[in-house]
């Protein structure tokens, strides 16, 4: 987990991340660090199919496990590989939904790269830190 502004907002790779299976206890370590950190909400731009590829060994998936562990979670997905890697209405979708939520926020795709990037990018020219 990175800052982007400290107690404001954060970005980090997905639990479990580069695993293509992820455990139970893989995610409520992640989830215990990230909290333990402050993070109150977590925006996941993982697309749907990855929730389900890489996080079927979680009964009820990893949003209702971010859920049970007290967090916040909004979904914006935006699908790995795509051209562009995300939309203007996708990121105006991730700047109401950071503006919405409880602060601080962690967003997350999977490796923490390109389509985190993007929306960080974006709100770093939306957000004003006093």
């Amino acid at each position: 987990m990175e800052w982007v502004f400290k107690g404001l907002l954060a970005r980090s790779s997905r639990p479990g991340y580069p695993e293509t299976e992820v455990t139970c206890q893989t995610v409520e370590s992640w989830v215990k660090h990230v909290r333990y950190q402050g993070i109150r909400t977590i925006i996941c731009v993982l697309g749907q199919d990855e929730l389900v590829a890489y996080y079927r060994q979680l009964p009820r998936g990893l949003l209702y496990e971010y859920q049970e562990q007290g967090l916040e979670v909004e979904v914006i997905p935006l699908p790995d590989y795509s051209d562009p890697p995300v939309e203007a209405q996708q990121l105006t979708a991730v700047h109401k939904a950071y503006l919405r939520l409880p602060k601080p926020i962690l967003i997350h795709c999977s490796a923490g790269m390109v389509r985190t990037e993007k929306a960080v990018r974006f709100l770093r020219q939306k957000i004003i830190v006093t």
